[in-house]
């Protein structure tokens, strides 16, 4: 596929992109209802619970078995804690910029001229995957957790001098995998 072929496919995504992004924080916020709320709130209200019952005093949620995470998983946990506001608001919004962060970075990797590097199938999967999912998307952790991992990847496809730059980052933060 030609470079310019490729720029344009990757540019039809956008407003797709855009219009299901819209919708899933309309139901995740509840200004539209849908129809199996607790599936939308239920982990978020199980991290305000953690947070306030373990993290504010300064320790883990040891005790309860639902916590399965590495100890940096408290931070993005904590962030909308942190700011002003509602902390439901605060977890949605910030699963919305994690969302936009991951479409960014595929959309940046389609639109490159290396055949060895994403196709524009990568930035169309992530719309109509995250879609499918619904608006429980945006109530769990996962997809902060996805765009750092995204972001990983895309930045070891650059160069072998970031690929080893990163290696080295994720040995540090004990996520290393083959």
């Amino acid at each position: 596929m030609s470079l310019a072929r490729r720029q344009h496919a990757t540019l039809r995504v956008v407003p797709w992109f855009a219009a299901t992004r819209l919708l899933l924080l309309l139901l995740a916020l509840n200004v539209l209802p849908y129809f199996n709320r607790g599936a939308i709130t239920g982990d978020v209200h199980l991290y305000h619970e953690w947070i306030t019952g373990s993290f504010d005093q300064g320790e883990y949620p040891l005790d309860d078995q639902k916590w399965q995470y590495p100890p940096g998983a408290a931070v993005p946990l904590l962030l909308p804690h942190w700011l002003p506001g509602s902390y439901y608001v605060l977890f949605f919004l910030m699963c919305l910029a994690a969302d936009v962060a991951v479409f960014l970075l595929l959309l940046r990797a389609a639109r490159t001229e290396d055949a060895e590097k994403p196709s524009p199938a990568g930035p169309w999967l992530w719309t109509l995957g995250i879609a499918a999912i619904g608006p429980m998307a945006y109530g769990r952790n996962d997809l902060v957790v996805t765009a750092v991992a995204v972001a990983e990847r895309t930045v070891t496809l650059r160069s072998k001098r970031r690929t080893a730059v990163t290696c080295r980052v994720r040995i540090g933060l004990g996520e290393f995998r083959k």
